[in-house]
């Protein structure tokens, strides 16, 4: 008997490499907020706004984009996707001014909504079952990894090209991307030439689980249960998440009085260290409660979330930071484990919910920032007490005032068209 070929690792490091890429092009503006300020003369509400582009329209199209990924296919749609998103990568260095960059960074989260939706569409006709929990796991760290190596790359293109021209540069990787993925991906394994009668065989199951219409309408996961508890978690993941992907390099420049080429070293630690905890958490052996992994890896968040304002220096801070990252996504991907492995019953479908949760968590982690987190009279080491707690705890009235109009952060996933079950 012939041995299964590997075809499908192929599209498992497809995915990888665009996880990666989506979060580099996704979190450079991080690094560059601050030279985009200078040049286009931004406040800090107006530079929230900037970076609450993308969260918004992320929240309004990952639904559609997982839709539309289930009626014409992922090779169409996502090829197409990561063209757009990269012509508007490329297009962030052509804004002129509040306006035009807030157009421009929208239309880059709505083409980006449709990334994690079609990978997971994919990956779940791609993998059998015992496979798909550690590719995904694998999935978010090399997505968190390629978000650590933003800032320093943005940094490296920024000093060298200037932001402008930055931009452009780091829209390539896109490019690339769909010219090695487009002529070697097909939506069904049994069309690939690569694929043997034996792997085929390991991949029916998945196949019938995702490529045949089952009948259930998608939005009926919203009443479950299950799915709103977990829902509510990835809110609670948003609110500190986004402080890392967004504010973290200005608050290092600002608050810490870092450089640009240190702070971004030091804004690496916590979505390296996220990176860790995703794969720690989806290569858990089965025995272990994901439960109480959860449970475990939110109290430590928050404890620590309260320890970091009143941490000296750089470096502890940022220690502390990263060991929150860690602990903040092995709760988050074992609380997902842990609604499939409970249910059996949902594939790439039950991650809508969740994110559709995650847009007001990011709503109230960008504006905490703004003229208040990043002012010198409030962040200096000196006399005041440094206001970072603030942003990753409840805010108060001063910090409300500021709230309007600015960072509406990642939401709404790709609840397809179809229930399915598992085989």
């Amino acid at each position: 008997m012939m041995k299964p070929t590997n075809a499908r690792y192929g599209v498992v490091g497809l995915a990888l490499a665009l996880a990666m890429i989506m979060y580099v092009q996704r979190v450079a503006i991080s690094q560059a907020i601050v030279p985009i300020s200078a040049d286009l003369h931004l406040d800090r509400t107006e530079a929230g706004m900037v970076l609450g582009a993308f969260g918004l329209s992320y929240a309004l199209f990952e639904i559609p984009m997982g839709l539309l990924g289930d009626k014409l296919g992922v090779r169409w749609v996502l090829s197409q996707l990561v063209l757009v998103w990269s012509m508007f990568t490329a297009l962030t260095g052509a804004a002129w001014n509040l306006t035009s960059m807030w157009i421009v960074r929208f239309l880059f989260g709505a083409g980006e909504a449709g990334c994690f939706p079609n990978l997971t569409r994919m990956l779940s006709a791609w993998l059998p079952l015992s496979e798909r929990v550690r590719a995904q796991a694998l999935m978010w760290a090399f997505g968190r990894w390629g978000g650590a190596l933003a800032p320093p790359v943005a940094f490296y293109v920024i000093y060298h090209f200037g932001w402008r021209w930055g931009f452009v540069a780091l829209a390539m990787l896109g490019v690339l991307w769909v010219a090695a993925f487009l002529p070697w991906f097909r939506n069904d394994p049994a069309e690939h030439k690569s694929v043997n009668a034996e792997e085929l065989a390991m991949l029916e199951g998945a196949r019938q689980l995702v490529l045949h219409d089952h009948g259930k309408p998608w939005y009926k996961l919203l009443i479950q249960r299950d799915i709103a508890i977990l829902g509510l978690q990835y809110f609670a993941f948003s609110y500190t998440w986004y402080f890392y992907v967004t504010w973290l390099p200005t608050w290092l420049q600002d608050a810490r009085h870092l450089d640009a080429g240190i702070a971004s070293g030091y804004a690496m630690v916590p979505l390296a260290l996220g990176g860790c905890g995703s794969i720690v958490s989806g290569f858990l052996p089965m025995w272990v409660p994901r439960k109480w992994v959860a449970v475990g890896g939110f109290a430590a968040t928050a404890i620590l979330i309260f320890i970091i304002p009143h941490a000296p220096g750089v470096a502890m801070p940022m220690i502390l930071m990263g060991i929150a990252s860690f602990c903040d996504l092995m709760e988050h991907l074992c609380g997902d484990r842990q609604a499939v492995y409970r249910h059996r019953r949902l594939d790439h479908e039950h991650a809508g919910q969740f994110r559709r949760l995650r847009g007001p968590g990011g709503i109230r982690a960008d504006p905490e920032f703004d003229q208040q987190q990043l002012d010198h009279r409030d962040v200096h080491d000196g006399g005041g007490r440094d206001r970072l707690g603030r942003v990753l705890a409840v805010p108060g009235p001063r910090q409300r005032q500021h709230r309007q109009g600015v960072a509406v952060g990642r939401g709404a996933g790709s609840l397809t068209l179809k229930q399915r079950t598992y085989a």
